[in-house]
């Protein structure tokens, strides 16, 4: 549980950014739109809830008629767990790595550390410096729109167990 008013406005921020660029695979015309989830998401994260009572209190919050009787799970769960079950880790995982999360952090005087992905342009990155750890400036950038720039500091270490790879 977020214990902080501090921590949590972070978080919450951070949210912001993060659950929307996450593809549900919801259609177009599906009674929980993507929106939903991400709200959901945030709520049992930030007070420590089951995807159940989340989406109950969420759907509470915002009016809409709910049964908290119910001993069935909730419609508003239900989907979300459905369309969690089809999210690639890997695209989760980069949804961490992002310039506007980047640039939201430090708007907030906020220290924090990402893991970088292994992009051609981070790996190229890597390979042009001799030493396998070391500490340089970093520029991230998101060329497509909504444009954006940050430089960082990028932390370069040999991975533990594969010769090949940095973390």
């Amino acid at each position: 549980m977020v214990e902080t008013a501090e921590a949590k406005r972070v978080s919450r921020a951070a949210s912001s950014l993060l659950f929307p660029e996450l593809d549900f695979g919801t259609a177009d015309n599906a009674t929980y739109p993507s929106e939903d989830s991400g709200q959901v998401l945030a709520r049992i994260a930030f007070d420590n809830e089951f995807v159940n009572a989340g989406a109950k209190a969420y759907q509470l919050a915002r009016g809409d008629e709910v049964n908290v009787r119910a001993e069935s799970r909730n419609p508003l769960a239900r989907a979300l767990l459905y369309h969690l079950r089809g999210l690639d880790e890997d695209a989760v995982d980069r949804q961490f790595y992002r310039v506007h999360l980047a640039l939201a952090l430090k708007e907030l005087d906020v220290e924090f550390v990402m893991r970088a992905l292994q992009t051609r342009k981070v790996q190229q990155f890597i390979a042009d410096h001799d030493e396998d750890t070391f500490v340089a400036e970093y520029e991230m950038a998101r060329s497509s729109s909504p444009t954006a720039r940050t430089t960082v500091q990028l932390v370069v270490v040999p991975h533990r167990s594969r010769e090949d790879d940095h973390f």
